[in-house]
């Protein structure tokens, strides 16, 4: 077979190959598809297609595997298909649309969904060949054509997973791998040869190999020098493959109940021992190079290959044997097992009970799976406890069948002690497994000579209690004198309390709080404010003169001092049991009486009395010679002699007795009907306010006015317009300079 127009130079794509099956696309059945970029030119018979194929869960219509050529108007070229329960390959002679311009064969095969399955078909010409499945051979027979037997090609591209057929396009839904096209007919054990392994790309008469390993990118390579690469149409995606593919496979030649054998190249002789019942057909794939997910198992650092089994019969039993090679042989009896997992894109692989006692041996095994010789996990061991805290030091055992003991502190016995703080470690081989073990911990060695005292003797100044707190880095638990384990109390009273810490391994200290609860004098200085007279100074005193110390705000130490200065000034005193406080006061200039007012006129109400006082800081002598308080109880004329202690003046003032009664009444209707007769409604008074108050509302409570003036009345009106005729509610509020009150009822507003 010849490619015309246009030849892809170099189409054998350098993207990475992952191990076994690798990459492949995965069809969504509604428009995804790869273009071939290349015409495929003149098709010659024989030819033979292969494909690994596994069916999707939306496939509408026909699965189309390839279309070599577009079969708009007329058919051309090859198709490759499943329609109507059958496999089957069109040949088209160019001529028409109907049946007189194909001819083709058939075989009948059902897919299952989501099961991989390995077809291929020779075709020898327009009217024979075979279809294989898994290996084994379909009874195939003539297809539904007619007209001229030969097949006609022309200029246009072909498709992986679609084909180009005017208004009956169908689409792909699953995934393809391993794809390739042949310009001769395959034997039956050429197929089954090929169909587990990769192929290199270089097969003579291998005319396109796509092994949908790019994994990546928009692009699908042909690795046949030459051949037409593709292009990934309508989001095609890549995934991780799952077909029974390696680098190398071997099969039973489909005999039932003969066994499949390879060898790894490290020298591991692999043997498949299939049940003697259902389709024939056992195959061995080697992969010769390591798992790229290596998750649920620890691999042997020999062992750098792993393989699968595909049975044509899906659900048929087998047996795998392993006979080790010399280099994983070395391995401890029972150390080696073999894993397992469903297939190559499976995420995680599980370790089986087989072992090399001294070979391995998993018996009936199904379905399908992939295997590796992996390590037994080797022992968990809890030598030493967890990161933990000790008294003085820490002895660890690790018991016996260990060697090559070796300790963080440079010991290589069983048994260590630590007596320093920090990590320590231990390592040995197990001589049952030859795992080499570790443990370690961080250790906290505690000395009770090295744990701060705690013991307090304190004064509590100025507050009722006091709270302690005995908690302690390490410390493990706390008892106080009467069983409280808590480690902050609250204390009131005073005395001794003895509290104990407890640390691991034994460590406890014992320590002792004892509290004073001082009581602290009020204002050490007798007044708050005193004055300057003239250039005179202010003398200040404490009340006692029992003060261990001193401190004024004027650098003075004794209990009395003087200041020349107005402003706040302060003392700091401490007591007998060491406490401090600080009390403030003010210095003040004395004004000269002559320059101020003491007194004024004043009144009082009937019945009551009027006590007079100087205020602090002046003496003051009334007209009964007296110079303490004054008491008046009528109307008269006052004379008063004044001194502060600087100057000394005369004043006169008068003291009036009259009656402070006053009456609020209130009208209970009114017409504000503007003839300047009862037009507005208030409180009906001869008191005089200080604070005033009215609140009209109607009958269902919504306010209507409402007023702070006493010469601001209520007209009638809300919001500009006359109220109706009804029944309506006050409320006043009021105060005089002699008394306050309130005041509620009802009116009647007319018009």
């Amino acid at each position: 077979m010849r490619y015309l127009v246009v030849l892809i130079i170099s189409s054998f794509s350098l993207f990475s190959q992952p191990p076994g099956s690798g990459n492949t696309l995965d069809f969504n059945g509604t428009n995804q598809f790869v273009s071939l970029n290349s015409s495929f030119g003149t098709l010659s018979f024989p030819m033979t297609l292969t494909t690994w194929f596994k069916p999707g869960t939306s496939q509408s219509g026909p699965i189309r595997f390839f279309s070599s050529h577009d079969m708009t108007g007329a058919y051309r070229g090859l198709l490759f298909q499943y329609i109507n329960g059958t496999i089957n390959v069109q040949c088209g002679n160019g001529t028409s649309r109907s049946p007189t311009g194909r001819w083709g064969f058939v075989a009948n095969y059902t897919f299952t969904t989501d099961r991989w399955c390995h077809i291929a078909v020779v075709i020898s010409s327009a009217t024979t060949g075979q279809f294989y499945v898994n290996g084994n051979p379909l009874s195939t027979t003539l297809g539904n054509g007619g007209g001229v037997q030969n097949l006609v090609t022309d200029n246009s591209n072909g498709r992986l997973g679609a084909n180009t057929a005017g208004n009956n396009i169908t689409f792909l839904s699953g995934q393809m791998d391993e794809f390739t096209f042949w310009d001769r007919a395959l034997t039956q054990a050429e197929i089954r040869d090929m169909m587990c392994h990769k192929l290199t790309g270089s097969e003579p008469n291998l005319q396109a190999y796509y092994r949908f390993d790019n994994g990546t990118g928009a692009s699908l390579s042909n690795l046949v020098t030459g051949g037409p690469s593709g292009t990934l149409m309508n989001g095609l995606s890549w995934v991780a493959s799952s077909a029974p593919v390696g680098d190398r496979s071997f099969h039973n030649g489909h005999s039932n109940g003969a066994s499949s054998t390879g060898l790894s190249l490290s020298g591991d002789n692999i043997t498949i021992n299939p049940a003697n019942t259902g389709i024939a057909g056992s195959h061995l794939y080697i992969v010769d190079s390591p798992p790229s997910n290596t998750a649920g198992i620890t691999t042997w650092p020999s062992v750098n290959y792993y393989f699968g089994v595909f049975n044509s019969d899906y659900i048929k039993t087998y047996d795998v044997d392993v006979t080790l090679g010399a280099t994983t042989g070395t391995a401890p009896t029972g150390r080696l097992k073999i894993a397992k997992r469903p297939h190559n894109a499976s995420p995680t692989w599980t370790l089986t009970a087989a072992g090399n006692t001294p070979n391995i041996s998993l018996p009936a095994q199904t379905p399908i799976s992939q295997f590796i010789i992996a390590q037994e996990p080797c022992p968990v061991v809890d030598w030493m406890p967890d990161d933990s805290t000790a008294c003085d030091s820490m002895f660890v055992d690790i018991g016996g069948g260990y060697s090559n003991i070796s300790w963080s502190n440079g010991a290589t016995t069983n048994s260590n002690a630590f007596f320093v703080s920090g990590q320590v470690w231990v390592s040995a081989v197990d001589t049952a497994s030859g795992c080499t073990l570790t443990d370690t911990m961080d250790v906290t060695i505690v000395s009770p000579s090295n744990i701060p005292s705690s013991s307090l003797d304190t004064i509590i100044c100025g507050v009722s209690s006091f709270t302690y707190d005995i908690s302690m880095s390490g410390a493990t638990s706390y008892q106080w004198f009467d069983g409280n384990t808590q480690p902050v109390r609250i204390f009131t009273n005073d005395g001794s309390y003895w509290f104990e810490r407890t640390f691991p391994g034994g460590c406890s200290t014992r320590d002792t709080l004892t509290l004073k609860f001082a009581i602290i004098a009020t204002d050490p200085v007798a007044e708050n404010e005193l004055y300057l007279c003239g250039q005179d100074t202010a003398d200040v005193q404490l009340r006692s003169n029992t003060y261990p110390e001193v401190l004024w705000s004027n650098g003075e130490t004794s209990w009395q001092t003087e200041y020349w200065q107005t402003g706040m000034e302060w003392v700091q005193t401490k007591n007998a049991d060491g406490c401090w406080q600080t009390d403030s006061f003010e210095i003040l200039q004395s004004l000269p009486l002559s320059d101020q007012a003491i007194f004024a006129d004043t009144s009082f109400c009937a019945g009551q009395t009027l006590l007079l006082s100087a205020p602090s800081g002046y003496t003051a002598t009334w007209p009964n010679g007296q110079t303490g308080d004054y008491l008046v109880g009528g109307t008269k004329d006052i004379r008063v002699e004044l001194s502060d202690g600087c100057t000394e003046s005369v004043e006169y003032f008068s003291v009036t007795k009259y009656s402070c009664e006053c009456d609020v009444q209130f009208a209970n209707a009114f017409t504000p009907d503007g003839d300047g007769l009862n037009d507005y409604f208030g409180p009906v008074t001869n008191c005089e306010f200080t604070t005033y108050n009215l609140i009209i509302l109607n009958r269902w409570g919504q306010q209507m006015f409402e007023s702070r003036d006493e010469n601001l009345r209520f007209d009638g009106r809300w919001k500009n317009r006359k109220l109706p005729i009804g029944v309506y509610v006050y409320r006043f509020v009021y105060s005089t300079p002699y008394k306050s009150g309130t005041a509620q009822g009802y009116f009647t507003l007319m018009r």
